[in-house]
């Protein structure tokens, strides 16, 4: 089985989802070396990865997850893949925290810094939360306040390995691709940050193939992973027709943007004081940055029925103390369960 599937991929032919699924069962189940993992890597970069072959690590790699026994029928997530090499803030955790706010059930999924200076977790730990619950304890936070933070190296044992050969590659691989699809949680709907047309549109694909998931990406045509009030603004979904690919116009009352260096990020430190200053409900392009993002989610989520509509949400949650209560809650919370 491995080696048919290498043999394949060294003729720069696809593998079915099934095959897929398989070599990665085998990583998982230790079977394979490193050696064989670097030709999987490789081989699958080399020759471009297809929508079957993301499908089929997303369902291997969900089934050897830890799960988290919440007890949400539906529930949301937002993330972007990396790699758009912008520096921005956490825009996708701080909007995570406000969409939650205003009453969407939100796991968010996250690591630590990878293509940036602070990443999610370093965001929230400086923050003071505590990163390592036990599945347990995050799915009654979960249930209780509306929202939990599950860092991805305490729910993927199966990566384990492939981490020390990724970083020994030094390129990228299938795997920056699939890390936001493989919410623990099990998120039923999810909004996608891309730094390419083509990724949005590999990843929304995904939604035809995985079960009990809807997943929305977009594209800002100045190359970030985030909606903007300038740029083009693209979206991908899947619909009964197939993938819709759809350019998002924003209201006049939103489009009185802000230059995209005024969302720029830096360290841990940093990002905490713009979190604090969002938490404030201080005026600024994170706060507007902040809530048109999580406007998108709160559209997928259908608690809005359309952006100006979710910005408005949004903004009220921040600028209510929503937003900051909640994120005291999930703090304290977190503390007292570890």
């Amino acid at each position: 089985m491995v080696a048919e599937a290498l043999r394949k991929l060294a003729e720069r032919q696809s593998l079915t989802k099934a095959e897929t699924a398989a070599f990665i069962d085998e990583v998982a189940g230790d079977n394979v070396t490193d050696a064989q993992i670097s030709g999987f890597l490789l081989g699958l970069r080399i020759k471009g990865e297809t929508t079957a072959e993301i499908a089929g690590c997303v369902e291997s790699l969900r089934r050897h997850a830890t799960a988290v026994p919440h007890s949400q029928s539906d529930l949301f997530d937002c993330c972007g893949t990396g790699g758009d090499g912008k520096s921005t803030f956490n825009i996708s955790t701080a909007a995570s925290l406000v969409t939650a706010a205003c009453g969407v059930p939100t796991a968010k999924h996250g690591n630590r810094a990878v293509s940036s200076r602070c990443g999610s977790a370093d965001l929230l730990e400086g923050a003071g939360m505590y990163l390592h619950l036990s599945p347990e304890a995050s799915a009654r936070m979960l249930d209780e306040l509306g929202y939990c933070f599950l860092f991805a190296p305490g729910y993927h044992p199966a990566t384990r390995r492939v981490a020390q050969v990724r970083r020994e590659l030094g390129v990228r691989t299938i795997f920056n691709l699939i890390g936001p699809l493989l919410n623990p949680a099990r998120a039923t709907r999810q909004v996608i940050g891309t730094p390419s047309l083509e990724v949005a549109q590999l990843l929304a694909s995904v939604s035809d193939q995985v079960e009990g998931i809807s997943i929305t990406t977009i594209y800002n045509s100045l190359g970030y992973d985030e909606l903007l009030p300038t740029g083009t603004n693209h979206s991908f979904a899947v619909d009964d027709e197939g993938i819709r690919q759809d350019t998002i116009e924003l209201p006049l009352s939103l489009s009185n943007g802000f230059d995209p260096a005024d969302i720029a990020g830096g360290d841990k430190t940093e990002n905490l004081a713009i979190l604090q200053s969002l938490l404030a409900g201080e005026d600024s392009a994170y706060l507007k940055a902040t809530a048109l993002n999580a406007a998108m989610g709160l559209v997928v989520s259908r608690v809005a029925s359309d952006l100006e509509e979710g910005y408005h949400f949004a903004e009220s949650a921040l600028k209510e103390g929503k937003v900051r209560k909640l994120l005291k809650d999930v703090v304290e919370y977190s503390q007292e369960a570890k």
